[in-house]
């Protein structure tokens, strides 16, 4: 009988990046399955890029596996072709680090960035062995729970998912984890853990809870079926960020992935009211980490990891209070590390200009939203004309290129609103000469908002919309344009309720995954599922509901009464901003205290090295005064040569792969490698001909320039305590400066394969000659 490993073993080669199912990554945690009180397998329903940029899912893998008794691993979304081939060969859906089937946890947590996801986490119990529903799941099979942005309306999923965490996972994640445990020594049915996990603050179970229905299909009830079940499940919130773990020790992917990056978070949840925006709502009250904290967390990553760029996070960085002293204490700390600063996409008013030669080159991303000052007013996202082509110019200056966000069928919008984004893109252009895109995003009402009750504009007006700014803003503009059609099924399922889980479960057997993929989006597969369940997607897409309307998620408590969002929609159609609203005054006077106390904890800047700079440009100091102060290259003093082994372990990793795991590794390990001149210094590092993907080798060759003078034997060693388990280097030399390249040197290879009984050599000789 074959073998599970021996079944993955064979998949790799017929997949496209296969590194995405090793695991074996560095920084990734392995630990004995046998000793361990609780399984738990945290689970992304999207590919291995996009997941392993996922922060959430970061935190808690470090949160559990910091337990000694628990063990956590991760899973993701396999690609369609591995898809294929696991079902072929029956693969059932295994974890990464261990390889262990994912039906053989405790626990699997699935993370709901987004609805366009939700076929994605049928897939996966599907290839994993696991009943869909909930209540098919009884006995040894996992608990199936949930968290994130998209369990905020968890309606749509009440069928298949055990239990929803509501709120900041950090808060709840080993609570839930010791009701698990005691419950397994105690070998109770999962009906009695169900009622015990409902009473821990934050968790709902909607098995627990029933819902009734007008005859209209509008929501009658939504009531518990137990006594001592809360009625309203409250959301679980950090009280501070300095308080919290955060993790450094990030895993290192073998292959580059979306935010391929150190992600520092410095501010979460945001004071500024946007009426469209859920994430504005759900992750209040602002909270910021002080400076103190996020420069010992920096210097950390940057050791642990090797990684070469750092980005701050937050819904908008701008509104950090200590933006620029945080960023020049960031370049000077991390000066002799040679970090490059980067920062996400920032409000139009907040964008930091004169700190702009402090950050990575590359593209500046502003999110207007609106063109048009009457419908920002109504989106409560108010900025002014002239300053926002202010700093167009000002961008412009410095050459970078420039990202425009804005929205399309947000409440209120006329069709001046849709001219409007034409006429500031040809003033962009006018002023900005660089490369300029422009991104369109359909409005989608999100639950818990103040646009909760209003309407997706219709498909059709939709489309029509950004037809039209295709044709009328300039060529040498870059348009691009969600889905239509992918925006209509998520506006479906953020304000649905649980009779769309037949839909779900209909579409899904009809094949649709990855819903988020344009390529693999499939909208006519949809409109049948809809068909055949007799269910009007318009119904919850397009209708404006009324505020006495009880909604699908009124029973989910985020902390905000629905009176203010109902107050704050009303202002919204008189164009009135919410600047004095006594709610929102409260949420900023709660950020103002805070900031406050983050400034009083905080060392005096001048005890820092914010004077360090590593651009090579002229820019202001702490202090206020000029400097400028140029970093040169690390000039070449050695050249060593090192041959290593490269192993089954790491047969799938692409040689460019292979070269940042080798350039992240001199990092690590604190060597003085020589860095070539330019605005963007690389280090000296150069490579024998690539070797072809799912080979090994034992003698594949490296020369690397030092800028400083070092032993071949320790460097050997260190290397090796550094890398990852499939390279070892065996010998280290040292050579001349001048001495030809490896390119130049090497002339021929020597393969050798390795074939099992099955073949004679005549039938190989004969299969040669026939390719």
């Amino acid at each position: 009988m074959v073998s599970l490993e021996e079944k993955i073993k064979g998949m790799l080669p017929l997949v496209s990046r296969p590194a995405r199912y090793l695991g074996n990554e560095i920084n990734s945690i392995h630990k004995d399955h046998n000793k361990v009180a609780l399984k738990v397998a945290l689970a992304f329903p999207d590919t291995y890029e996009v997941g392993m940029s996922h922060l959430g899912l970061k935190i808690l893998y470090h949160i559990l596996n910091d337990q000694d008794n628990i063990l956590a691993e991760r899973v993701y979304a396999p690609w369609i072709d591995a898809q294929g081939i696991m079902k072929k060969e029956n693969i059932p859906l295994f974890s990464l680090e261990s390889h262990t089937l994912l039906k053989s946890f405790d626990l699997i947590g699935f993370s709901l960035q987004h609805e366009l996801t939700y076929t994605n986490i049928l897939s996966m119990l599907d290839l994993a062995g696991i009943p869909l529903k909930s209540e098919e799941r009884r006995g040894a099979f996992p608990l199936i729970m949930a968290g994130g942005p998209g369990a905020y309306n968890p309606e749509p999923l009440a069928d298949f998912v055990d239990c929803f965490v509501i709120g900041e996972g950090e808060e709840v994640i080993l609570e839930i984890a010791r009701v698990l445990i005691d419950h397994k020594k105690e070998r109770g049915s999962k009906e009695e853990l169900l009622i015990k996990l409902a009473r821990v603050s934050g968790v709902y179970v909607p098995s627990l809870y029933k819902v009734s229905y007008y005859p209209d299909g509008t929501h009658k009830t939504v009531k518990p079926v137990r006594n001592n079940i809360p009625e309203r499940i409250e959301r679980r919130v950090a009280p501070s960020l300095n308080e919290v773990y955060y993790p450094t020790k990030f895993i290192l992917p073998f292959l580059s992935i979306v935010h391929d990056r150190i992600v520092l978070e410095v501010r979460r949840g945001c004071g500024r009211g946007c009426r469209f925006c859920q994430a504005g709502i759900i992750y209040r009250p602002p909270r910021e980490r002080s400076i103190d904290s996020l420069l010992s967390l920096a210097a950390e990553a940057v050791q642990a990891t090797g990684y070469e760029d750092l980005s701050l996070s937050s819904l908008n960085v701008g509104d950090y209070y200590q933006l620029e002293e945080l960023i020049l204490s960031l370049k000077g700390r991390l000066a002799p590390f040679r970090i490059s600063l980067s920062l996400p996409s920032s409000r139009v008013d907040t964008f930091p200009l004169s700190l702009e030669r402090e950050l990575k080159r590359g593209s500046v991303t502003l999110a207007p939203e609106a063109a048009r000052e009457s419908l920002r007013e109504v989106i409560n996202k108010v900025w002014k004309r002239e300053e926002f082509l202010k700093t167009v110019e000002r961008i412009a200056s410095f050459r970078r290129p420039l990202k425009l966000y804005f929205m399309l069928g947000l409440p209120g919008e006329k069709e001046e609103d849709v001219q409007a984004i034409v006429e500031l893109a040809k003033e962009v252009k006018r002023r900005h000469p660089s490369r300029v895109s422009l991104s369109l995003a359909p409005f989608v009402p999100k639950s818990h908002t103040p646009f909760q009750w209003r309407g997706q504009i219709e498909l059709s007006e939709l489309k029509e919309k950004i037809s039209y700014l295709r044709r009328s803003i300039p060529r040498r503009i870059e348009v691009r344009a969600h889905n239509p059609e992918a925006s209509f099924l998520e506006a479906v399922f953020s304000r649905g309720d649980r009779r769309l889980s037949e839909v779900l479960l209909r579409a899904h057997k009809k094949g649709c995954k990855f819903d988020g993929w344009r390529e693999e989006f499939k909208f006519p597969l949809w409109q049948e599922a809809f068909v055949e369940c007799g269910i009007d997607p318009s119904f919850y897409a397009t209708r404006k509901r009324d505020y006495e309307e009880l909604l699908p998620w009124d029973h989910i408590d985020i902390g905000m009464s629905k009176e203010f969002l109902i107050e704050e929609d009303k202002k919204a159609s008189q164009k009135m901003t919410n600047q004095r609203n006594g709610e929102m005054e409260k949420v900023r006077e709660e950020e103002r205290r805070r900031r406050e106390k983050v400034n009083s904890n905080t060392v005096n800047l001048s005890n820092r090295q914010t004077d360090r700079r590593t651009d090579g440009q002229t820019g202001r100091r702490a202090d206020g005064q000029t400097s400028k102060t140029t970093t040169h290259p690390l000039r070449s003093k050695q050249k060593i040569r090192i041959k290593f082994s490269k192993g089954e372990e790491i047969k799938y990793i692409s040689h460019l792969d292979m070269v940042r795991v080798f350039t992240r590794t001199m990092r690590r390990a604190n060597l003085p490698v020589a860095t070539t001149c330019g605005f963007v210094s690389r280090e000296k590092i150069s490579f024998s001909p690539p070797l072809s993907l799912g080979l090994t080798s034992q003698s594949e060759y490296a020369d690397i320039e030092f800028s400083d003078f070092i032993n071949p034997e320790k460097l050997k060693v260190r290397l090796n305590e550094e890398l990852p388990s499939g390279l070892r280097v065996k010998e280290a030399e040292i050579i001349p400066l001048k001495s030809k390249s490896l390119m130049a040197t090497f002339n021929c290879a020597e393969y050798e394969v390795r074939l099992d009984g099955r073949y004679q050599i005549s039938d190989i000789r004969k299969r040669i000659k026939e390719f």
